[in-house]
């Protein structure tokens, strides 16, 4: 048997150091059959966590596997996440390379990566240099695999972001602003800087949401999301088998026969899994899809 500890707070992270009993009110144990039931593993919402695929017997071995990125949204479909890689031996490493990633509105996920030498001053690497740490650095450029979990996230009331279809009870993201207008083709550098800017204020407007109301007053709407609609890499949609931004027929579960990427959308859990991507590691790129 397994036992896996989750905090009920994200802001209490120490235990009790006086046995293994939990402390009342903070912790919850998950028990799980080793030889049966797979070992739960929760991810606190707002970050994204990076993993290899197919552990080798090697650390060596490992880093050369493809990686899979897996999201977990806060209540304001939001997240992001980092890794540093370099070569993985040296104590002081010549260069780093600090990649990033935040999703946005639980409909976009931004990539971004920065080249640096790690020396104090050193600044960031030229193309060349960039070219020879990735020859040198002994790690997997590729993401082949993201799976998207929360998307039946729930948010607090009252936000002007998004329209609420009172009937169906869903959340519908609008990607255009009816006060600016249609929304215009933005570079990363904007839609990064964006992410930040409403990363702090959805901290700012939490905060004082939860110590204005009690959990029982704050209304609630939840997102319900059990289609695949559109999906787009770089601005260029999927084809789905057809032509460009024509849904596909099964948008629940499917490959795209042209790029062998696949899709499936779990409603029960709100997740959208994407694989069969060619996702550079070491470069900056975006995915955008829409859901029904």
């Amino acid at each position: 048997m397994v036992q896996a500890v989750a905090p009920a707070s994200p802001k209490v992270k120490a235990r009790a150091d006086d046995g293994d009993d939990e402390r009342a009110h903070r912790y919850k144990f998950l028990p799980a059959k080793m030889d049966s039931d797979p070992i739960p593993m929760s991810i606190e919402g707002g970050h994204i966590i990076s993993i290899h695929q197919s552990p080798k017997l090697t650390v060596a071995e490992t880093r050369l596997q493809p990686l899979s990125l897996i999201v977990a949204l806060d209540e304001l479909g939001f997240a992001k996440g980092e890794i540093v890689v370099d070569d993985g031996t040296s104590v002081n490493n010549n260069a780093q390379a600090n990649v990033s990633w935040e999703l946005h509105g639980g409909q976009q996920l931004i990539s971004n990566a920065l080249f640096v030498g790690s020396e104090q001053g050193a600044g960031t690497l030229t193309a060349s240099q960039v070219q020879a740490f990735r020859a040198s650095v002994g790690h997997s450029d590729l993401i082949e695999k993201v799976v998207i979990l929360g998307l039946n996230f729930a948010r607090f009331g009252g936000e002007q972001d998004v329209d609420v279809d009172a009937v169906a009870g869903q959340v519908v993201f609008d990607v255009t602003s009816a006060v600016n207008g249609p929304r215009q083709p933005q570079t990363h550098q904007q839609l990064h800087r964006q992410g930040q800017k409403k990363h702090q204020r959805r901290d700012e407007t939490g905060a004082k949401a939860a110590a204005a109301q009690s959990p029982a007053q704050r209304p609630i709407v939840a997102a319900r999301v059990n289609a695949l609609e559109e999906l787009n890499i770089n601005g260029v949609p999927v084809s789905f088998g057809g032509q460009g931004g024509v849904a596909p027929v099964n948008q629940t579960k499917g490959v795209d026969p042209v790029s062998g990427m696949g899709w499936e959308v779990n409603e029960a859990v709100g997740s959208l899994t994407l694989t069969g991507l060619k996702m550079d590691l070491f470069a900056g790129w975006f995915i955008h899809w829409k859901l029904q």
